[in-house]
């Protein structure tokens, strides 16, 4: 979403601060009326909308699709040349 540029509603769990930093409207999400509330606020406050596009631009940023390619395909590549190195330890 926020490569599209639209503002986004998260909650506040561990991996949405990680991948998303400051550039969301944080709202506990485990109930709907807190939940609605938020969305409502991001779509009426236009200040605070195009802080979320300007900053949510800015954080895409370091998650290029490219970049991720590549972090994912090392990765497996180590994975992959441990999985063989202990196999022939092994054998």
């Amino acid at each position: 979403a926020m490569a599209c540029g639209t503002p986004v509603v998260a909650s506040p769990e561990a991996a949405s601060v990680e991948i998303a930093g400051e550039a969301v409207f944080r709202v506990e999400c485990s109930h709907a009326l807190p939940l609605a509330e938020a969305i409502a606020q991001v779509l009426t406050d236009d200040t605070l909308s195009d802080r979320l596009r300007q900053l949510g631009t800015k954080q895409i940023q370091s998650f290029h699709y490219e970049a991720c390619t590549r972090a994912t395909i090392q990765v497996y590549q180590e994975t992959l040349d441990e999985y063989r190195s202990h196999r022939t330890r092994s054998i």
